[in-house]
């Protein structure tokens, strides 16, 4: 068995799991607040399972940081009968990425969730070779190496535990997400 069918039963789409109003309100949020950024190419290193560092943005959202959207939005928000641990908002600049990795840490389930709709923008979990060889996304996803879930605002795409390994190539234009950790 390949690495993606290992993995696929652990991946899963929530259609519209955000509504487009609150993603929209996030995002004006975050545009108006570019400073609630931090650079984690060097503050919070995520590193890739190769040691690659990416390079995107993130700021926590939790009853410490950034509480109005906290309160407003994931304070009560519940999945599987737990609420979030940890709120990522990330924001990538056209040309950013995170390479394939693992998760650190403890998670039940991670949701991501992109705030707008882009086709060319996508977070891809599988084998990781196909991002270290530059193997070419649609040709991969067609031999049944990666799953790729394209930008489709508000869809939750949840993965369970720590370990199927995923990642996003360089983004065609401005995006941002959320990863909701419970």
């Amino acid at each position: 068995m390949n690495y993606l069918n290992s993995i696929l039963p652990l991946l899963h789409i929530h259609e519209n799991y955000l509504n487009e109003k609150i993603c929209d309100e996030i995002v004006e949020y975050a545009e108006k607040r570019p400073n609630i950024f931090r650079d984690r190419s060097k503050e919070y290193i995520n590193y890739g399972i190769d040691g690659e560092i990416g390079n995107y943005y993130a700021a926590e959202i939790s009853n410490r940081s950034l509480i109005p959207l906290w309160e407003k939005y994931f304070k009560n928000l519940e999945f599987d009968g737990l609420t979030p641990t940890e709120v990522q908002l990330n924001k990538y600049p056209e040309g950013s990425f995170i390479p394939p990795h693992k998760d650190e840490g403890i998670a039940f389930h991670t949701i991501s969730i992109p705030l707008q709709t882009n086709n060319d923008n996508y977070l891809i979990f599988g084998e990781s070779e196909v991002y270290s060889e530059g193997i070419n996304i649609d040709k991969a996803e067609k031999e049944g190496k990666i799953k790729v879930f394209r930008d489709k605002k508000g869809y939750g795409y949840r993965f369970e535990g720590t370990q199927p390994i995923h990642w996003v190539p360089p983004v065609k234009s401005n995006r941002y997400s959320l990863v909701v950790i419970f």
